[in-house]
Formats: structure tokens, sequence, C-alpha cells
């Protein structure tokens, strides 16, 4: 079948309704006796409505992207209309702090924000003695990084290399205090690309970033409806472009090296 007519919108609809009756009446058996029931034709059905549905979020979104490009620049009721309903989606009126006490003026509920997260941030006091297992326990480590791979660890990559890895940043993202978007960085490339290049001989030469250049702002996002619990908000970190173009860079080529470091136990959350 012709993949443009399976991502039509109306097909789709059909499509869905019929294999979602036929996975109900699969259900509906496998609930009476597991042996009545094709296992195949279930897996083929539960994937073939998973799709479907992911088929229709995309038309949704380009649906949505186009009429934001159409009226999304305007000061019209649909440009404030998408803003507020965003707003409302990630703010909370109240906070229940235990079973009997709550939270409703905005200052407070700030307050309350803020201190929980700066004892989560807060870094752990070590001891003298800490350090000292720590630094010991390092001296032990057999495994070492060849020096071929040590000096390509620590070159300086060339203009090439680095547009490549903003191609591999992820798009569509919250800004960090930059407020540059990867898509813009990409468009304007040929014009941007210089001061690129020197923010990261900088890096290169000072080993390290500027403190501009490490700071993030925190953005809390609710995990489900009940906002008003405190436990129900994930932080994530907003961090400038300079921060996620030296990240994924360093991540790339640190990739290259960890099956050398890391034994085949131990690789259960390393991306092979």
């Amino acid at each position: 079948m012709d993949a443009e007519i399976m991502k039509d919108p109306s097909f789709l609809e059909e499509a869905k309704r019929v294999a979602r009756s036929k996975l109900e009446g699969i259900r509906k058996a496998l609930a009476i006796n597991h042996n009545v029931v094709n296992v195949e034709e279930y897996q083929t059905l539960e994937n073939l409505v998973r799709y479907q549905e992911l088929e229709e979020g995309k038309i949704m979104r380009r649906q949505n992207r186009t009429k934001w490009l159409k009226l999304g620049d305007a000061s019209n009721k649909y440009f404030f209309a998408v803003l507020k309903a965003k707003q409302n989606a990630e703010r909370t009126a109240s906070l229940q702090i235990d079973d009997s006490n709550w939270l409703e003026d905005e200052e407070d509920i700030v307050e309350e924000v803020e201190g929980f997260f700066k004892d989560l941030y807060k870094q752990p006091d070590e001891s003298t003695s800490q350090l000292r297992e720590r630094k010991e326990v390092l001296e032990q480590l057999q495994k070492k990084v060849p020096l071929g791979m040590r000096t390509m660890l620590i070159r300086k990559p060339d203009e090439l290399k680095l547009e490549a890895i903003v191609n591999l940043l992820a798009k569509e993202k919250s800004l960090g205090i930059d407020g540059l978007p990867v898509e813009v960085l990409l468009e304007s490339w040929p014009w941007t690309k210089a001061a690129c290049i020197k923010l990261l001989e900088m890096f290169w030469q000072n080993k390290r970033l500027s403190k501009k250049d490490v700071t993030g702002v925190i953005k809390l996002l609710p995990k489900n409806l009940e906002k008003h619990l405190l436990k129900n908000w994930r932080p994530i970190t907003l961090l400038p472009f300079t921060y996620k173009i030296i990240g994924k860079l360093l991540a790339k080529w640190l990739k290259r090296v960890l099956p050398l470091l890391i034994n085949d136990e131990q690789t259960g959350f390393v991306q092979v």
C-alpha cells in the first residue's frame, strides 16, 4: 500500500478503528481463555495501533506548526491562548506541605520550592578521609586510556567536526540564558561559526568554560496532574548552547574509549 495513503488522516482514523475493534475482541477472548488467542496477531495489532497513533501525532504537530507559522508571530488570540495554556500547564496555585498544611500565597510557594531544591542540589561535605580513600581507589585502577586516545580526547576539533556536532544537537528544546535556539544556530551557521570556533578555542586554551557558559536555569515540569505535591515536579536544567556543543563533543569522544575502561558487567547504563 502506498505510504502516503497510509498517512492520510481519514485512512488512519478508519484503520485505527478497525484495528482497535479487533484488538478489543482479542483482549476479551484472552480474559476468557489464553489458548484461543493468536499471540502474533495480537502483537501485530498492538504495533499497528501504536504506529497509527504516532502518525496521528505527527499530523497534528504539523498542523499546529503550520497554524503557528501563520498566526503565532502576530499579536492575536491564538498567540495568547497558546502561551496561556502552556503557562497554566506548568504552574500550580497551591502547594501541599504535609497532611494538614497548604501554601497558597505565591511568595510562600516560591520560598518553599527554592528551599527544597537548594537542599536537593547542595554539594555534600566530604571529609579528608573520604577524599584520601577516593584517591587510593583511583590509584589502584589498572585500566588506562592509551596515549593515542588520550591525544584524541584533548585535541581541538576542526570546523567540519564542529558543524557535525551542532547538527547532532536536539532540536525544539527550551532555551538557556543565552536565548539562542539550535535551529537559529544552524540556519545562521555561515555567519555564526566563527564565533563558535572562537568560543571553543577559549575553552581548549583555558581548559574550562566561563561561568556564563556553565550557568543553567532550573525549570520545573509537572510529572502528572497532582501538581500540588512538590515531589511530582521534575527539575531540568536549561543550559547555554556553548555548554551543549562542548558536552556533546566530549560525550561523543568519550564513547569511543569507554569500552576500554568499563567491564562488560558494568555496562548497564552505558550506550554501546
